[in-house]
């Protein structure tokens, strides 16, 4: 700081207030996002790479279900406003109101965007981990120095498992997010440039459905060593996949564990998944504002 040089501590959420209330997922280890079917995990993960690569990072989605194409007419929706529905059918377009869509699609393709989606089917925690080293060596080349980098992982629970003999999934899920903490450590470089954030999105157990409510610390599906390994987590919850009376764009983000400060942080946000947006829910002028003590 004293040079006049930025110090980072994390690469964003693109959620303003987790950002400042927690810095952002930090640089070095592995954070995860916990989140049912449905509820915006993918949309909470690509609002965080996008803000990251519109922070000059090097940006690395590594998508092992979705193919590029989703991913490209999800930003669109994203830059546009014009629902992911619309842009895939091609609906609306040869109505009367179709020239004022087809106008704000275009607008939306003006938009730089420079995260890198990877296809990433079948990979595994080895192979990714490849791929970033082989895309940090060309992007020191193409810039003369090191970016800062993000990994976002979609998600944990579709990567191709290593499972040793005798084994299981379990194990598996294990030894991948091992793998995913040696990679946001650097690889074993003691230069602290070859750290990166890396960003896990996770499913939730069976449970969670079942009892229709909020992720916590230890829901990640399938392995305890999510919850074990992750040194930041957030929970993703969407009321109205339970409640059909709740407001369906209502969702809540929940800091579930923060190894460096209080994890008694939350925000509340407006999930608009049918153009994959996210963003903060003002609070009624109608609502008593934050109790702070006796001042």
């Amino acid at each position: 700081l004293s040079e006049g040089r930025q110090i980072s501590v994390g690469v964003s959420t693109g959620i303003a207030t987790l950002d400042r209330n927690t810095g952002g997922y930090p640089i070095g280890s592995v954070s995860a996002i916990l989140g049912a079917t449905g509820h915006g995990k993918s949309t909470l993960l690509g609002n965080g790479a996008r803000a990251s690569a519109g922070g000059g990072d090097l940006a690395l989605v590594y998508s092992f279900e979705d193919p590029s194409k989703f991913w490209a007419q999800r930003a669109l929706a994203q830059e546009s406003g014009v629902p992911t529905e619309t842009i895939v059918r091609r609906t609306d377009l040869e109505t009367k109101g179709g020239v004022a869509v087809l106008r704000k699609i275009i607008a939306g393709l003006s938009t730089k965007r420079s995260e890198v989606i990877v296809p990433s089917s079948q990979w595994s925690a080895d192979d990714v981990i490849r791929d970033v080293q082989s895309r940090r060596a060309r992007d020191v080349a193409t810039h003369g120095r090191k970016r800062k980098c993000s990994v976002w992982v979609d998600y944990v629970q579709v990567m191709r498992l290593e499972i040793q003999r005798n084994g299981n999934r379990e194990q598996g899920i294990a030894h991948a997010m091992d793998r995913m903490s040696w990679l946001a450590q650097g690889c074993g470089s003691s230069d602290r440039a070859d750290e990166c954030a890396v960003v896990a999105a996770s499913q939730v157990k069976q449970k969670v459905i079942d009892e229709k409510r909020a992720p916590r610390i230890d829901d990640g599906a399938d392995s305890f060593a999510i919850a074990k390994v992750c040194k930041f987590m957030v929970g993703i919850n969407r009321p109205s996949k339970y409640d059909t009376n709740a407001d369906s764009k209502q969702g809540r983000i929940d800091v579930l564990k923060r190894n460096q400060g209080d994890d008694e942080v939350f925000a509340d946000v407006e999930l608009d998944l049918a153009t994959h947006s996210i963003r903060e829910r003002k609070p009624s002028h109608r609502e008593p504002p934050p109790y702070w003590g006796d001042r």
